[in-house]
């Protein structure tokens, strides 16, 4: 069966027994690579790779994750904040074998969806972390998105009424905690992409960017920019 036949029918069979499907499925993205993705993801990144094929893994976000191979080190280490199923993390370990990946992402299926994958190939410098990271430490609920597993958020201000399904209840860690514990000499490269709370984990993380001085791949909206710090 063609890629573009399989698609079609997971899409068939998400709208007839979407309530009943499982949350994990693979998706093959080479002969010798496995990735695992939600299959309840209805426009964000999973669904992404089950819309595009294998040729979508590569092209998410391309002129970033490009960014990113610039300017990490062969034996760096990157953080991957806000990871989802790891089109940013896997597409980095499979071209710096040498480097150090940290995955962060506190959703549980998300989270085992990076396990899988960093089992099933072997990648043992892909550390999944199921946690939100933020400017504290504890618990914090999740706000999920009803139709995008890229809009979780911890923010409620970033999700419409209309989109939110449950919340879950998950870690949150504060980054400069998580360097000492790691025992880490180095940071390289920060990809943060947490639905509003970027804020929050820079000052989280305030000690080891003035330490480390990483370079900074995150998401910011309009709004953000242009706002009133006091």
């Amino acid at each position: 069966m063609s890629w573009t036949n399989t698609v079609a029918r997971s899409r068939t069979l998400q709208k007839l027994f979407g309530g009943l499907l499982p949350e994990i499925g693979e998706a093959p993205i080479t002969g010798s690579f496995r990735l695992f993705v939600s299959l309840k993801d209805r426009t964000g990144p999973s669904y992404y790779v089950n819309r595009g094929g294998p040729a979508a893994f590569f092209h998410y976000e391309e002129r970033e994750k490009a960014e990113i191979l610039q300017a990490l080190p062969r034996e760096g280490v990157f953080f991957d904040i806000g990871a989802n199923i790891g089109l940013f993390s896997f597409f980095v370990a499979r071209h710096l074998p040498g480097a150090r990946i940290h995955a962060f992402e506190p959703h549980p299926a998300l989270a085992e969806c990076l396990r899988r994958t960093s089992q099933a190939n072997g990648l043992q410098h892909v550390q999944v972390v199921e946690s939100c990271v933020g400017d504290r430490d504890g618990r914090i609920e999740l706000i999920t998105h009803s139709k995008n597993s890229g809009g979780h958020t911890t923010r409620a201000d970033q999700i419409g009424a209309d989109e939110k399904a449950a919340s879950v209840g998950t870690r949150i860690l504060k980054l400069d905690d998580y360097v000492r514990e790691q025992a880490l000499t180095r940071l390289d490269v920060l990809k943060i992409d947490v639905q509003g709370a970027e804020w929050d984990v820079l000052a989280g993380g305030a000690e080891s960017l003035r330490k480390f001085r990483p370079v900074l791949l995150m998401e910011l909206e309009n709004r953000e920019l242009t706002a009133d710090p006091a």
